[in-house]
C-alpha cells in the first residue's frame, strides 16, 4: 500500500444560496410512491382513502397535490388527476424527496486538478447583519457555475438552484490531502480537515501509475525493479525504500516510506559481483563433491537469468575469489573434497 500525503490550500467563500436537499425522510415520498403503484397518477380521493383512512379532508389532501404541483412532482391534467413527472417517477423509485432550502452558506474551494472539482464541502452557517458589507466582492464565475449542478458530500446528495451576485471571501483554511493506493483497487483522494474527512472519491489511476511516478522520480525504476549497484551490505532483492521527494502529476508530497520494492544489479559486472557474494554468504555446508557445489551455485545463479546471462561459477574458480578474500572457513567447506581424495 502507498499513502501520498501533502497540505492543501482550501480557499472558503460565504455566500447566500438557495438550494435542493435528497432526503430519504420526508412524508412527501408516500404520495410519490402511492402514485408510482397506481399508474404513475392520482387523485386527492385516493390520497384520502389509502393514505389517510378517510380522517383528512380531500381539500387537504388536493392542497398536497398542489404543493407537489409547485414543486415539479406531478403536472395536473384535464381530468383533474395529477400524473407524476420525471422527477416524481424517479423520486419514487428510490424513495427520496429534494427538499428545498435557503440561507448562508461557507463554500470550500480547491484548486487541486487532482481533486476533480472545485466544491469539497459546503456548511450553512448563521450571520447578522454587521459592517462587513462594504468588503463584499462580485461572486466569481466559478462559483456562480455550480448553479444547477449537483454535489454529494457525506452522503448526501444536493442540487444548488441560486447563488448571490456578491460574496465574502473569508480566510483559507490548510487540509490534508491523502491518497491510499493499493493492487488491484481504485486509489482513493480523500481531504480532511483537523483529521474529519470531509470529501473523498476515486482517481482514474492504478496502483501501478502512482508507484512508477514517484519511483522514477528518484530511482531507476523500469516499472517493476530498481537498478541498484552492487552492495555488499545488502544483498536482498527486495527491499524497503525511502522516497524523501515523492512527486505525482506534478504535485509535490511528504516523503514516505515503499515497501518490498524489487531490486536488480544495473549491469552485468555488477550482477556478478552480487553472484558471488551471495556463494560466499551462503556456503554453510561442506561440498563433498565438483557436482554437489555446481548445484549450489546454479542455485544462487538462477536468480540472475531473468536479467543477465550470468556464466556459472565452478568449486575451482570459488576456491579463487575465497583465496584473494582470505574466507578461511568457506575455503575449508569447499576443500574438502580435495582433502578426501589424497
Amino acid at each position: 500500500m502507498i499513502t501520498l500525503q501533502r497540505k492543501e490550500t482550501i480557499q472558503v467563500y460565504q455566500v447566500s444560496m438557495e438550494l435542493q436537499i435528497k432526503t430519504k425522510e420526508n412524508p412527501f415520498i408516500a404520495i410519490l410512491i402511492l402514485a408510482s403503484e397506481e399508474g404513475n397518477r392520482t387523485t386527492a380521493g385516493n390520497i384520502q382513502d389509502s393514505l389517510f383512512g378517510g380522517t383528512l379532508p380531500e381539500r387537504a389532501c388536493e392542497n398536497l397535490l398542489q404543493r407537489l404541483e409547485l414543486m415539479g412532482y406531478f403536472k395536473k391534467d384535464s381530468y383533474n388527476e395529477y400524473e407524476l413527472t420525471y422527477k416524481g417517477i424517479e423520486s419514487a423509485k428510490d424513495n427520496s424527496f429534494w427538499q428545498g432550502e435557503k440561507g448562508v452558506y461557507n463554500l470550500y474551494i480547491s484548486d487541486n486538478e487532482l481533486v476533480g472539482q472545485k466544491l469539497i464541502k459546503f456548511t450553512r452557517e448563521e450571520r447578522s447583519k454587521d459592517d462587513r458589507d462594504d468588503r463584499k466582492i462580485t461572486t466569481p464565475n466559478f462559483i456562480q457555475n455550480f448553479e444547477n449542478q449537483t454535489f454529494n458530500f457525506s452522503e448526501k446528495e444536493s442540487r444548488i438552484e441560486k447563488i448571490d451576485s456578491q460574496c465574502f471571501q473569508l480566510q483559507d483554511e490548510t487540509w490534508d490531502l491523502q491518497i491510499n493506493a493499493q493492487k488491484n483497487e481504485k486509489p482513493i483522494l480523500s481531504l480532511k480537515e483537523k483529521h474529519e474527512n470531509y470529501f473523498k472519491r476515486e482517481i482514474d489511476f492504478t496502483f501501478e501509475d502512482i508507484l512508477t511516478e514517484i519511483l522514477r522520480n528518484e530511482f531507476d525504476f523500469d516499472g517493476k525493479n530498481i537498478e541498484v549497484g552492487f552492495n555488499e551490505n545488502n544483498l536482498n532483492f527486495i527491499r524497503d525504500v525511502f522516497v524523501q521527494n515523492p512527486k505525482f502529476q506534478g504535485f509535490p508530497f511528504e516523503k514516505l516510506e515503499v515497501k518490498d520494492i524489487n531490486h536488480i544489479p544495473k549491469n552485468k559486472y555488477e550482477a556478478n559481483e552480487w553472484y558471488i557474494a551471495l556463494l560466499i554468504k551462503n556456503i554453510f555446508k561442506y561440498f563433498l563433491s565438483e557436482e554437489d557445489f555446481n548445484i549450489f551455485s546454479e542455485k544462487e545463479r538462477q536468480k540472475f537469468q531473468t536479467h543477465y546471462n550470468l556464466d556459472l561459477i565452478t568449486q575451482n574458480q570459488m576456491l579463487n575469489y575465497l583465496e584473494d578474500e582470505g574466507y578461511f572457513y568457506q575455503k575449508a567447506k569447499l576443500e574438502t573434497i580435495i582433502f578426501l581424495t589424497y
